[in-house]
C-alpha cells in the first residue's frame, strides 16, 4: 500500500550518488524527489483521468462523454515511524446519474492487517445503491437491513479473504507477501532511474518553476524491456505471480517466460510501426519542504491505422498531512463467524 513513497525513497537513495553541485533541469527534477525522505509523514493523492479516447470497440457500449468524465482518485496517508497507512479510493462514474464509489483501506504494516469501515457500505449514495440491488435482485439492501449491527465496525480484509478463498492468508504470509512486494518495487525503481540518469540532459527542461521530461516510444520501449529483462526470473515477482493467479511456482514460471516474451516482441512492433505513436510527458513542480508539489505524467497514444487515440492524466499532488485513523480494537472488527 505504500508502494508510492516506498519507491521514490529508492530513488533517493539512488539520486544521492549522482546528484552534483552543478544544477540542471535535468538534477533538479531527479533531486526534488531527494527532499522527499525527510517527511516521515505525508498525505498523497493520486488521480487517473482520461481526456480523450476513441476507436476502441471496448468502449463502443459507453457514452464518451460520461468516460471522458470519469475519474479515479486515490488519497493515501503514512506514517512510516508508526508503519501504517491509510488510503481512500474514490471512484467518479460520469453520466446521469453520476455514480461516486467511496471505500477506505487502513493498514497496519507491523501485523500486516489491513482493515475497512463497513460504513462504507452502509453510507453509500442512493444512484450507487439502487444500481447493486438492480445487480444482486436486492441482496445487497436485504443484507445490510439484517445487519445493522455491524455499522461503525471495520472488516479485517485478510480474515474476509480466507472465508471467501479457503487459503490460509495469516499474519506471517501476509508479511511474506509485503516484503516480496516491496523488493519488486524497490528493484523497479531502482532500475527506472538507471534508465532515466541514462537520458541526455536535451529531455528535461524548465519553465516557470516546472521542470518537463518528454519520453517517445522508444525510450518507453527500452524501460519497458530492461523491466522485463529484469524481472524474467526473479523469485520475488514468480512468487506473488504465482499467488495471484493460483499456480505452482514452476507454472507460473513457465507461464510468466511466454508472457514476458510476447510482451517484448510487441514492444518491437510497437516502435517499429510508423502508423503508431507513444508518448509520456512528465511535469514536476518542486516544493521546498515537500520536495514535490505535483507531478502530472501526461499519456498519449495514437494509432493512425486502427484510427485509435487515447490520451490520459497521471497526477500526483503532495498535500498536508492529515492524521491517520487509529487501528481498531478487537471489538471494533467483525468477528470471523459474522464474516
Amino acid at each position: 500500500m505504500k508502494k508510492a513513497i516506498i519507491a521514490l525513497v529508492v530513488i533517493v537513495l539512488s539520486v544521492a550518488v549522482f546528484v552534483t553541485a552543478c544544477s540542471s533541469p535535468k538534477s533538479d527534477f531527479m533531486s526534488s524527489f531527494r527532499n522527499l525522505i525527510k517527511n516521515k509523514q505525508y498525505t498523497a493523492e493520486f488521480t487517473l483521468q482520461p481526456t480523450e479516447i476513441s476507436g476502441f470497440s471496448v468502449f463502443d457500449s459507453l457514452n464518451p462523454d460520461a468516460l471522458l468524465a470519469s475519474n479515479l482518485k486515490v488519497k493515501t496517508s503514512g506514517d512510516s515511524e508508526r508503519d501504517v497507512t491509510h488510503h481512500t479510493f474514490g471512484l467518479h462514474i460520469g453520466g446521469f446519474p453520476a455514480l461516486d464509489i467511496t471505500a477506505h483501506a487502513l493498514r497496519n504494516g507491523n501485523t500486516g492487517q489491513i482493515f475497512m469501515p463497513t460504513n462504507d457500505f452502509f453510507q453509500t449514495s442512493v444512484p450507487v445503491t439502487y444500481v447493486l440491488d438492480a445487480a444482486t435482485n436486492s441482496v445487497f439492501s436485504e443484507v445490510l437491513a439484517d445487519n445493522q449491527d455491524m455499522r461503525d465496525k471495520h472488516l479485517d480484509l485478510l480474515q474476509v479473504l480466507q472465508n471467501v478463498t479457503n487459503k490460509v492468508v495469516d499474519e506471517k504470509t501476509a508479511n511474506e507477501q509485503a516484503d516480496q512486494i516491496r523488493a519488486v518495487v524497490e528493484k523497479t525503481i531502482i532500475l527506472l532511474y538507471k534508465q532515466l540518469n541514462g537520458l541526455e540532459k536535451s529531455n528535461y527542461r524548465a519553465t516557470d518553476g516546472k521542470i518537463t521530461l518528454t519520453l517517445n516510444e522508444k525510450q518507453l520501449a527500452e524501460f519497458a524491456n530492461a523491466w522485463l529483462e529484469e524481472f524474467y526470473s526473479n523469485q520475488d515477482f514468480l512468487k506473488i505471480y504465482a499467488d495471484i493467479a493460483d499456480l505452482t511456482e514452476s507454472e507460473a514460471k513457465e507461464k510468466w517466460h511466454t508472457m514476458n516474451k510476447n510482451a517484448q516482441e510487441t514492444l518491437k512492433n510497437l516502435v517499429q510501426n510508423d502508423e503508431a505513436q507513444l508518448g509520456v510527458t512528465m511535469t514536476l513542480q518542486p516544493d521546498a519542504d515537500k520536495g514535490i508539489k505535483q507531478l502530472v505524467m501526461a499519456v498519449d497514444y495514437e494509432n493512425k491505422e486502427m484510427n485509435q487515440k487515447l490520451k490520459f492524466d497521471f497526477t500526483v499532488e503532495l498535500l498536508d498531512f492529515e492524521k491517520i485513523p487509529t487501528t481498531p480494537s478487537k471489538e471494533g472488527v467483525v468477528t470471523e463467524k459474522k464474516v
